[in-house]
């Protein structure tokens, strides 16, 4: 019998995407649970607090939503998915993970990330 304990996690937040703010700080919740993203500097990219972020996870997000329009579910799935996969991608500690957008009214979307540790 192995000794092994997988533990699952969910992150869940609802976007607008009609404003820019709702869209940043939504994807920004994909980092929450991960410390080397929003707390260990030594994990963070050289010059992140230099150029005013305030974590690497606040430069991952607004980089990638700074050429970017997201306006509409598929859009809005690729972010989650292209973000989801800089932390839970890591298979040294995240065994496996899924992302959900679901349509909730015109401009809001409920998104669901599940992950196993």
């Amino acid at each position: 019998m192995s000794n092994y304990s997988n533990e699952l996690g969910q992150i869940h937040f609802v976007i607008d995407v009609s404003e820019t703010s709702s869209i940043r700080e939504g994807l920004y919740s994909i980092f929450s649970n991960d410390l080397d993203f929003v707390e260990n500097e030594e994990y963070f990219r050289k010059n992140t607090l230099n150029k005013g972020y305030k974590d690497e996870a606040d430069r991952i997000v607004v980089e990638y939503t700074a050429n970017r329009n997201i306006r509409n579910k598929k859009e809005l799935e690729k972010a989650v998915e292209y973000l989801a996969k800089q932390i839970f991608g890591q298979i040294n500690y995240y065994q496996d993970y899924n992302t959900s957008v679901l349509k909730i009214d015109k401009d809001l979307y409920s998104v669901a990330v599940s992950y196993v540790s």
